[in-house]
């Protein structure tokens, strides 16, 4: 998995930016505020607009991550991704190449 982007978190909400070839933007993953496990519990938006959702799951080594659905940033359909925990405070945004 390549890196797309490096976030901070702020609370319950994670903000930093993506760079491809096809997009460059920030991006905000906030609480969903009563999604629900089909939606997602955290949506994320690509300089404001809406671009997909996010789910809270653990890995097999027991470590809790996002599992984030793209859609719109520039890509020819919707790419899933992991937003795991990083050096220094960091959260790295992890997906295809």
């Amino acid at each position: 998995m390549n890196t797309l982007g490096t976030f901070t978190k702020t609370g319950t909400t994670f903000q930093g930016s993506i760079i491809r070839r096809d997009f460059a933007g920030s991006i905000n993953i906030v609480p969903a505020g009563g999604g629900t496990a089909a939606a997602g519990t955290y949506r994320v938006y690509a300089d404001g607009a809406p671009v997909g959702s996010a789910w809270q799951a653990r890995d097999a080594r027991d470590r809790d991550y996002l599992l984030v659905r793209l859609a719109g940033i520039g890509e020819a359909g919707p790419i899933t991704c992991r937003l795991v925990p990083d050096r220094g405070g960091f959260h790295a945004l992890l997906g295809p190449a």
